[in-house]
């Protein structure tokens, strides 16, 4: 979880079903998130618009892309 409001939308229902859930620090960079879904292999990233925006240009930039995934 990167942004505020998921805290009562995806978190909530990641409680609920038994997710396991990780959430970003207040401050950091996009590469530092991009980083951290390639290492903890994401594959459900729940954000805003804003923040998949950026990760997306960031992914483009550096000519990958995460494989694990799948849901956003």
């Amino acid at each position: 979880l990167a942004h505020s409001s998921t805290i009562t939308g995806e978190l909530l229902v990641g409680l609920q079903c038994g997710w396991e859930i990780y959430i970003a620090p207040t401050i950091t960079t996009i590469s530092k998130i991009y980083g951290m879904m390639e290492e903890l292999s994401i594959s459900l990233y729940c954000t805003n618009p804003t923040l998949l925006s950026l990760l997306l240009k960031h992914a483009q930039q550096k000519k990958r892309v995460n494989t694990k995934l799948r849901y956003l």
